[in-house]
This record gives structure tokens, C-alpha cells and sequence, in this order.
């Protein structure tokens, strides 16, 4: 029994080890691709087009997990780190050349992908770690090991960029992807679904007739959706109501940030302890219910210290709605489809988020951030109509 016990640490240190190098270098990629633009082309033009750009490929995710999902969850998060790896040598073998922005463009449309596939892998391999443990306990610890070296490599990140340069920074992110997916690849788990059971093999037709037939998936799915969409603009919210409302710069937008970021790490923690005492529907609940209070009472806040102080539980407050969303798919979706789900519904929300943007900042434009910090609690509030109407089990 010890040897089971000692085997099943073990792989979860490799787990952690892999999810942090994966994490930090995922922050960071965002960042030094972005300002490597930047800075290159000094277009703000071009910049925008970068962003716009990574949010296409999200359904080319779903067609990949089709495979992927045979193949199994470690096979998925060695090989997307692995490709990651070579796709930052290439950023930093062409960088200096003529072509280097446009490497760097199409390489992040790219990454976006094995992102989103190393994303759904790093969630459904969890109850193939833990095994017997209370799988939403860990997602809860998952999600906050991947917020805490998310704001590590980001922070690490601008300062490399800034003390050295591009060059060094791209380099040490292929190394950090590099040792992610060798840990991934140790890892013992069941690497594979057996390719010659037709009934064990999702494909992309499987999976939107599974959703089809459980009203809960879906109801998850809206749900989900309701968050992307509300929460895709937060980053420009806050930016224009630091600027706008508290009449502050970039310092104090900086410790809101930290304090959203802070926040997003304590409540996944803090998921972990709740999820092995409540049921996961009263957390989804409890999650939006939160996030509407506070979104309503920024709307009518003019303070920065009780700004950042409102950020921060919201922080703590979105950690219990992504952590609790996990956990609650990992109990629907069967295990031979975990995969192909979590890419599908990922994409979903990936599609989601522009609108979002779009919707949101359109509104913005119009009227005034106040309003849109009230329409935003207001949506919230129809997430929270549709998770009381929704059965835990089904």
C-alpha cells in the first residue's frame, strides 16, 4: 500500500513540475511575442492584428482532439509542449531576419492551439493521477499552481525583455517548454484509449451528440459561455475605469492586477478545501452570485484601495467559477471522451470571448464604464438563473 501511496506522489510531483514550466512559459510567450512586435514594427496596427488572429484557430482545436483523443492526455501534453519548444527555436533562429515578425504572427496562431489542447490534457488527466482522491479538490490545487507561475512568468518575463532582450527571452521559453513536456512524458499514466473499440473512440460527431443529449453539458456550456462572454473585456474594464473613474495611472492599474491575479490564486486554493466539504453546484452558485455583487458595487466605487480590495475577492471569486466548472465537467463527461470534450467546449469558450470584446467594448464606446461594470453584473446574474435550474447528476 505505501508503494502505491509513494507511486501516486510521485506522479504528482511530475504533474506540478510539468504544469508550472508550461504555465510560466505560456505567460511569458504572450508577452514577449507581443511586445517583440511591438517594439519591431513600432505598429500599434499590427499589434492588434496579432491579437485578433490567435482567436482563430479554435475550432482547428476540436478537429486535433479527435485524434489526440485516442492517443490519451500525457501523449497530448508531452507532444504540444514538445511542438511549442520547436516553434519558439524557429521565433528565435528568424527573429533578427526579415521575415521574423511574420514567423512570430503565424507562430502565435499556433501556439493558441496547443494551448488550448495542452489545456483540456492538463484537466483530464487529473483522475488518472490522483486516482481515488477528490478529483475537484485537485482541480482546485491544478488551477492555482497555474495562476501562481502564470503571474511568475509574466513578471519574470517583462523583466528579461527589458534587462536583455528578445532573443534571450525567446530562448529560455523553448527551454521552460522543453522541460515541461520531458516531465510530461514521465509521467505513468494511462497513455492511450484502446484504438480498436469503435464505442471508446469520441469523434467530433460524438461529442456534439453527447452534449446534444445531456441537458446539463449544455447547461454547463451556456454557463461557461455567460463567463467568457462577461469576462473577456475585464483587462480593458479595468484599464478604462482606473483611467476614468479613479483618475490614477498605471501603477495603481498595476496593483489591480497583482490583486485580481492574487485573488484568482487564493481561490483556487481555497476551492480545494470547499470543494471537499460542499457539492459543486452551491459553489457555482455561491461563485457567480459573488461576482455580481462585486461587479455592482464597482459600478459605484471611487476609491482605488477599495477598488483593488473589490478586484481581489473578484479574483477569488472567478477562481471558485473556473475551478468549479472543471470539476464539474470531469464528473459528466465519461472518461473515454474526456479529451475531445474539454477541447470542443474550450474552443466554445475561446469563440466566446471576442464576442464578448466586441459587444462589450462596443458599449463602452457609448456609454460609460460604470454602465458596462452593471451590464456585466447583470449577465452574471442570468449565469446564476441557469446553474439553480441545473441538476448535479444526470
Amino acid at each position: 500500500m505505501n508503494r502505491i501511496h509513494t507511486k501516486v506522489n510521485s506522479e504528482i510531483v511530475k504533474y506540478f513540475i510539468s504544469v508550472s514550466f508550461s504555465s510560466a512559459a505560456n505567460s511569458a510567450s504572450a508577452l514577449a511575442i507581443y511586445w517583440y512586435v511591438l517594439q519591431t514594427t513600432e505598429k500599434v496596427s499590427i499589434l492588434v492584428l496579432t491579437g485578433v488572429l490567435q482567436s482563430l484557430p479554435a475550432m482547428f482545436a476540436v478537429f486535433i482532439s479527435t485524434f489526440a483523443n485516442k492517443k490519451g492526455s500525457k501523449f497530448l501534453m508531452t507532444v504540444s509542449d514538445f511542438i511549442r519548444t520547436m516553434l519558439f527555436i524557429l521565433i528565435t533562429i528568424t527573429c533578427n531576419s526579415s521575415i521574423g515578425v511574420s514567423v512570430a504572427v503565424l507562430v502565435n496562431i499556433l501556439l493558441q492551439v496547443f494551448e488550448q489542447l495542452r489545456t483540456a490534457a492538463t484537466t483530464t488527466i487529473i483522475p488518472d493521477i490522483v486516482q481515488n482522491s477528490k478529483i475537484s479538490s485537485w482541480v482546485g490545487i491544478s488551477n492555482s499552481v497555474t495562476a501562481a507561475f502564470e503571474l511568475i512568468g509574466i513578471t519574470i518575463g517583462g523583466f528579461l525583455f527589458d534587462k536583455f532582450n528578445y532573443l534571450i527571452l525567446f530562448l529560455i521559453i523553448s527551454v521552460l517548454f522543453a522541460f515541461s513536456s520531458l516531465f510530461s512524458s514521465m509521467l505513468q499514466s494511462r497513455a492511450s484509449i484502446n484504438e480498436d473499440n469503435g464505442d471508446l473512440n469520441f469523434s467530433f460527431i460524438d461529442t456534439i451528440k453527447h452534449i446534444a443529449r445531456s441537458k446539463v453539458l449544455i447547461g454547463i456550456i451556456i454557463l461557461a459561455v455567460i463567463v467568457n462572454i462577461s469576462f473577456a473585456p475585464l483587462d480593458i474594464m479595468l484599464t478604462t475605469f482606473v483611467h476614468s473613474v479613479l483618475k490614477e495611472g498605471a501603477m495603481i492599474y498595476g496593483f489591480m492586477d497583482g490583486g485580481l491575479t492574487g485573488g484568482m490564486i487564493l481561490g483556487s486554493l481555497l476551492f480545494g478545501i470547499v470543494a471537499s466539504k460542499w457539492r459543486i453546484k452551491p459553489i457555482v452558485v455561491f461563485g457567480f452570485l459573488g461576482c455580481s455583487v462585486i461587479l455592482f458595487g464597482l459600478s459605484f466605487t471611487s476609491n482605488w484601495l477599495i477598488s483593488i480590495i473589490e478586484v481581489s475577492g473578484l479574483g477569488v471569486l472567478m477562481a471558485f467559477v473556473d475551478s468549479s466548472m472543471d470539476a464539474w465537467l470531469l464528473e459528466m463527461v465519461p472518461e473515454n471522451g474526456r479529451i475531445a470534450m474539454f477541447t470542443t467546449v474550450t474552443s466554445l469558450f475561446t469563440v466566446a470571448a471576442p464576442i464578448g470584446t466586441g459587444l462589450l467594448g462596443f458599449i463602452l464606446s457609448k456609454t460609460n464604464i460604470s454602465l458596462v461594470l452593471l451590464l456585466m453584473s447583470l449577465m452574471i446574474l442570468v449565469g446564476v438563473s441557469v446553474a439553480t435550474k441545473l441538476r448535479e447528476e444526470e
